[in-house]
């Protein structure tokens, strides 16, 4: 039935309707088999239906049929079907009945508050100025509170990033003597800025930089018991720090993010005073200067908007 759309059609319907009732009256029955919008005749004054008007008659107009309504059904924001078609921003969401957060969100979405847990791998490396660099495989935890500028289009987001780092540490030579070297107490706070580049509906490409500061409780200790000397040396140092990396994310739902990264980082710690002591007389007194670098692999969940409501 659907392929016929011509005046052949419309001459078999009259036909049926004046054999079946024995008058002409509007096809309004059939408007759904119509391709195009059909428009309702006025009324006269006895309330008589008028002859079917022509198209260019003003009336009621029936919308036309998407089949994705009754396939998917309306998109839903906070319980409401409020939103009837795709996101501009995400137009291959429809079909998926607007999953995604981009298809969800208006397009005027204003800014959005997200909150971030953070764990990986840190590949640390501690430089001393007069010893050998110290290289260990730490674990690094923390998190990050931020906001998302446009949630509803791939775009700019920015974060406050607090972050903690295992010791590392090892034995060198100083003097003759086996010293113990180590930092400990490893932290850093970063403001972070990121560069978000859709790659699918769900799948985003991101580039990221951000400054601040860190430090470290450096300290040095050794001790020979044939000449009775004692070597120590503690402090902690604080300086500039700053990290850039890149990263996927990958939208599990509307609110939560899971996100692959690699960040290096770097801050400039500073100089520790190591004395070397015999029977508590000072022999000597060294600055040794320090700095801590790492190259990670970062894992997060991204939560956004965490306290409203999740029904």
């Amino acid at each position: 039935m659907r392929c016929m759309r011509n005046g052949a059609y419309h001459q078999i319907v009259w036909l049926l309707i004046l054999l079946g009732a024995g008058q002409a009256a509007p096809p309004i029955a059939l408007a759904a088999e119509l391709e195009e919008p059909l428009t309702l005749p006025a009324e006269k004054a006895d309330g008589q239906p008028a002859a079917a008007a022509s198209s260019s008659t003003t009336g009621d107009t029936m919308e036309p049929f998407d089949w994705r309504d009754d396939l998917y059904g309306p998109m839903v924001v906070d319980g409401e079907a409020e939103v009837t078609q795709a996101n501009p921003a995400c137009p291959g969401c429809r079909a998926d009945n607007g999953c995604c957060r981009r298809c969800r969100l208006p397009a005027d979405q204003g800014p959005a508050f997200y909150l971030v847990g953070i764990i990986g791998p840190s590949f640390g490396t501690l430089t001393n100025e007069t010893l050998p660099a110290v290289t260990e495989s730490l674990f690094t935890a923390g998190g990050a509170v931020g906001v998302d500028l446009n949630p509803a289009a791939a775009g700019w987001r920015f974060d406050f990033e607090a972050r903690y780092r295992d010791p590392l540490g090892e034995t060198a030579t100083l003097g003759g003597l086996p010293v113990s070297v180590r930092a400990e107490q490893l932290w850093s706070t970063l403001v972070n800025a990121y560069r978000d580049i859709e790659l699918t509906e769900r799948l985003d490409l991101y580039l990221t930089a951000g400054i601040g500061a860190g430090g470290y409780q450096s300290s040095y200790a050794g001790s020979s018991a044939i000449f009775n000397v004692d070597v120590a040396g503690n402090r902690g140092l604080t300086g500039f720090a700053w990290q850039a990396g890149t990263g996927i994310a990958w939208e599990l739902t509307e609110r939560v993010t899971f996100d692959i990264g690699y960040r290096f980082f770097e801050t400039a710690g500073g100089t520790t005073t190591v004395t070397a002591t015999q029977s508590g007389t000072v022999l000597s007194t060294t600055d040794i200067a320090s700095a801590f670098s790492a190259s990670e692999v970062l894992f997060s969940l991204r939560i956004y908007e965490p306290f409203r409501s999740w029904r």
